[in-house]
């Protein structure tokens, strides 16, 4: 199972050769290239999810804005490979269940979006996956809101028994922050934290993952994938292709292997 975490950049004319509309083909052309089955993407505004079913027929996908007409941290998956088998979001704040909801030192609404799958043609193989985007300002809004994303999981666990579970999204954070030690050490099954896929693979210096358009490798990452360990990782990259010297966003897109979820009861 091959699932990656892609911010996609706003689309704004700011940007000018980087737009959206000059970007979607490249985009496109990197979705296909890697196909994942499950991604998870960030900063797409409603008018760029509509784009991308246009031109990726083949995924599904789920997810609301974080208030209207915003972004979603939409979750696109294979309905060949994966069945949809229920999906929420919840707000990063002190009230969750409330759209557009802002707390902590946050500076804009935040939100997670959670789906649960079971393989279509292994429905006792099941398996959650948890996407979001961090605040790019507080720090307090991002221990927090991770936190709220941790406990739910924990929940989702307790209700639905689903034992393997992904997360995944822009933390805004480096590797060696409070907000990514709260996620390699919170107990999520039993007393089993999560695992980092950048700890797996080993951090080097070449773990950039925000690169602005410019490109570039030294540096650390702030897009993660974790997974619980009944989801045997087998490799783990960063996507830094281009296409006639544009890059898809300015973002890299951070893809993570995985073994076959188990099956369950």
């Amino acid at each position: 199972m091959r699932v990656m975490t892609f911010n996609l950049r706003m689309n704004t004319p700011n940007d000018g050769p980087n737009a959206w509309g000059h970007r979607l083909p490249i985009v496109q052309a990197t979705i296909r290239t890697l196909s994942p089955d499950i991604m998870g993407t960030q900063e797409a505004l409603p008018s760029m999810l509509s784009d991308l079913g246009k031109v990726l027929p083949e995924y599904s996908w789920v997810g609301v804005p974080r208030r209207e007409g915003d972004e979603s941290s939409a979750i696109f998956y294979n309905p060949a490979s994966y069945t949809l088998l229920t999906t929420d979001t919840f707000w990063l704040s002190e009230s969750p269940t409330v759209e557009g909801s802002v707390s902590w030192d946050s500076s804009l609404p935040r939100i997670c979006t959670f789906a649960i799958f079971a393989g279509a043609s292994k429905p006792s193989s099941r398996f959650a996956v948890f996407n979001t985007h961090l605040d790019h300002k507080g720090p307090i809004a991002r221990q927090e809101g991770l936190r709220l994303i941790l406990e739910r999981m924990r929940s989702v666990r307790a209700e639905y028994g689903v034992d393997a579970m992904i997360l995944m999204g822009d933390f805004n954070d480096h590797p060696a922050s409070d907000v990514v030690r709260l996620a390699e050490s919170t107990p999520i099954l039993e007393d089993r934290p999560l695992v980092n896929s950048w700890r797996w693979m080993g951090l080097s210096g070449d773990g950039k993952t925000f690169h602005g358009f410019q490109g570039g490798r030294s540096g650390t990452p702030i897009d993660y994938i974790f997974a619980t360990n009944t989801l045997p990782l087998t490799n783990v990259m960063i996507s830094r292709e281009e296409a006639d010297g544009r890059f898809p966003s300015d973002h890299y897109p951070v893809v993570a292997d995985f073994a076959d979820p188990p099956n369950q009861s």
